[in-house]
């Protein structure tokens, strides 16, 4: 799936709490369509088709929080059952089309991995946008949006807070395993000529730690 203009889909979903947003995201589209010479009227209706479709497309749009699971996003299914799910077009045709510059021929029977499947059963999306709701309570907004523009100056009072300095040499001793066992597997490595492991040695001791 692609992205949206909007943060989040919850920008588009939750028309009451993002009123303010949805209202600005219109007026700047408008203040820019007339800037390349539209008619006021006519622009703002037609950049409010614009937001509605981008809302039809957020309603369909799976959340991020449902796709951090890579073996969930992992379908695997023959071609002619991406057709059943998805008829608007025919996929053999696209995929055999892609593949002519190496005469690759592409069979109903190929199988090809989806990332995002159709959408459940409209109860269950509803339950879904009801817990993602209740999910998003107003401190969560002002965390995230905190921390989005400030976050190395709050990591800072977090560590002043909380941290007295016990662990910082376990986490360094760490650090230094991993890059010691990269250098160790960097000699094993019979397909990287000399050059380009020194190179590979060189970046790994060059490598910060910012612990």
């Amino acid at each position: 799936q692609g992205g949206l203009t909007l943060p989040t889909r919850d920008n588009y979903l939750n028309k009451t709490a993002n009123e303010k947003i949805l209202s600005a995201y219109l007026d700047y589209m408008t203040k820019i369509g007339i800037l390349l010479g539209g008619e006021e009227n006519s622009t703002r209706a037609q950049m409010q088709a614009v937001i509605d479709f981008e809302t039809k497309l957020a309603e369909i749009t799976s959340p991020p929080e449902d796709r951090r699971d890579e073996e969930k996003l992992y379908h695997l299914m023959p071609l002619s059952e991406v057709q059943n799910m998805a008829p608007f077009m025919s996929w053999r045709d696209y995929f055999t089309d892609a593949m002519r510059s190496i005469s690759r021929k592409v069979t109903p029977k190929e199988m090809v991995v989806v990332y995002v499947r159709p959408k459940m059963h409209i109860k269950d999306f509803a339950k879904l946008l009801l817990d993602l709701k209740e999910a998003k309570k107003p401190w969560r907004y002002c965390v995230t949006d905190t921390n989005n523009v400030l976050g190395f100056a709050i990591g800072a009072m977090f560590v002043r807070e909380v941290f007295h300095g016990n662990s910082k040499p376990m986490a360094e001793e760490m650090i230094n395993e991993v890059r010691s066992a990269f250098k160790t597997n960097l000699l094993n490595l019979t397909w990287m000529d000399k050059e380009t492991r020194d190179s590979a040695e060189n970046k790994a001791d060059a490598i910060t730690d910012m612990i």
